[in-house]
C-alpha cells in the first residue's frame, strides 16, 4: 500500500488548513515523519498509512480514495 500523496495534501488543506503540524496532531504521528513521507515517500509509511485509514474512518471518508492498494 502507498499513499496518494497529492490526495493526502488535499485532505490536509481541507481539515488542517494546510498545516503539517496540525494534520500530524490530528493523525497522531510526528510532524517531521509526515512531512518527510509526503515530500519524499520515505519514513513512517505503515504508521502514517494506518493513521490515515483511522482518520478517514472517524470522518466517514473512504480511505481507498487516499491509498493505493
Amino acid at each position: 500500500m502507498r499513499l496518494k500523496r497529492d490526495k493526502i495534501v488535499e485532505l490536509m488543506k481541507k481539515y488542517s488548513n494546510g498545516s503539517y503540524n496540525q494534520f500530524a496532531r490530528d493523525l497522531g504521528v510526528p510532524a517531521g515523519n509526515l512531512h518527510r513521507y509526503l515530500t519524499t515517500g520515505y519514513g513512517g509509511g505503515n504508521r502514517i498509512i494506518g493513521a490515515v485509514i483511522k482518520f478517514c474512518q472517524e470522518r466517514g471518508l473512504d480511505f481507498e480514495d487516499y491509498i493505493e492498494l
